[in-house]
């Protein structure tokens, strides 16, 4: 994992209680991975969209993509 990978999803404070993953803007990419275990594709997509529009971590986005496979 690269130094970016192990920041929270945004820097700036930003918050959205609409992700389905709690307090997810303060998570590192190791404490997000579990979390994507068991969403629906519907809660991937919304995840997948955020982390591109803001931290856009790698890994994240990888995982999300393979789930969605």
């Amino acid at each position: 994992m690269s130094a970016v990978d192990e920041q929270p999803a945004v820097a700036d404070g930003e918050r959205s209680d609409d992700l389905p993953i709690a307090g997810y803007t303060e998570l590192t990419v190791a404490r997000v991975l579990p979390e994507l275990t068991g969403l629906s594709r519907a809660q991937l997509w919304q995840m997948r969209d955020f982390e591109r529009r803001h931290a856009n971590r790698v890994a994240v986005l990888e995982a999300i993509e393979r789930a969605l496979a």
